[in-house]
């Protein structure tokens, strides 16, 4: 009987794991879905680019359900996007542009996120997600290395600081 108990616990515990699994899976694809409605509603208001939103928002939709229904489809459809996403602003903006950087943050949010779903999608172990989290971080910081803000013009802390006690000493600043 002692047997039996300790050898329910595990199976107990890894149905929490599961049903904890499919539950975040559920919410994330649910959450990425709907982030591509937004984009499509986007590129039907917009006039320029709005292609682009429409293809990334139906990809979006279609990953987010994919991912919802535990699908590793989804994965590589957002890996696609996310490809297609930055082709399009390095041909948009261009290699050296900051405008690069900013137009890839949230894809780079939601590849991260991505790869955190990766252990409960595929179950992978602790090593494998941890070497694949190492490589987008690093991949990250090289791309990020690319485009070194240079077409932005640098703010003097000095000239900046004097406009502010100008503005403040006329009044214009309440």
């Amino acid at each position: 009987m002692a047997a039996s108990a300790t050898e329910q616990v595990p199976r107990r515990s890894r149905q929490h794991w599961e049903s904890a699994h499919r539950s975040i899976l559920a919410i994330c694809g649910s959450l990425i879905a709907l982030l591509g409605v937004v984009l499509t509603c986007m590129s039907a208001i917009s006039l320029d680019r709005g292609s682009f939103f429409l293809f990334a928002g139906c990809g979006l939709i279609l990953s987010g359900t994919l991912l919802a229904k535990r699908h590793v489809a989804g994965a590589w459809t957002y890996m696609a996007i996310f490809a297609a996403t930055l082709a399009w602003s390095l041909q948009d903006a261009g290699l050296g542009s900051s405008s690069v950087t900013n137009r890839m943050l949230g894809p780079i949010i939601m590849l991260v996120i991505l790869a955190l779903l990766m252990p409960a999608l595929r179950r992978w172990s602790r090593l494998r997600t941890v070497c694949v989290l190492a490589v987008l971080i690093i991949a990250t910081v090289l791309v990020g290395s690319l485009f070194d803000g240079s077409d932005v013009p640098a703010a003097d802390p000095v000239v900046a600081a004097s406009q502010f006690h100008n503005a403040q000493t006329k009044g214009d600043l309440q």
